[in-house]
């Protein structure tokens, strides 16, 4: 059996000129001066960062705590209860 050259040349054609081609649209790319404009959309972390978060403060911690408020009948010990948990991040 004999290679065959032809098809051992173009397949070393295409290899050398695709990567030729990706290499000029990744060049092309680079330079083309492109930016992302500002977000200008209001994020969660927008919203958030105005709440105090410190579970020392009774409002927080207490007043509008969802655990208390609609708590299960079904929580019959301590360890089901999270009011000792430590929730600092």
């Amino acid at each position: 059996m004999k290679p065959n050259y032809p098809l051992l040349v173009s397949l070393g054609l295409m290899l050398f000129i695709s990567t030729a081609i990706i290499m000029v649209f990744i060049g092309y790319c680079l330079h083309k001066g492109w930016s992302i404009p500002d977000l200008t959309a209001r994020t969660f972390r927008d919203d958030q960062l105005k709440m105090q978060f410190n579970h020392e403060e009774r409002e927080f911690s207490t007043e509008n705590n969802d655990f208390d408020k609609f708590k299960s009948d079904l929580i019959d010990s301590e360890e089901d209860d999270l009011d000792n948990f430590n929730l600092d991040i």
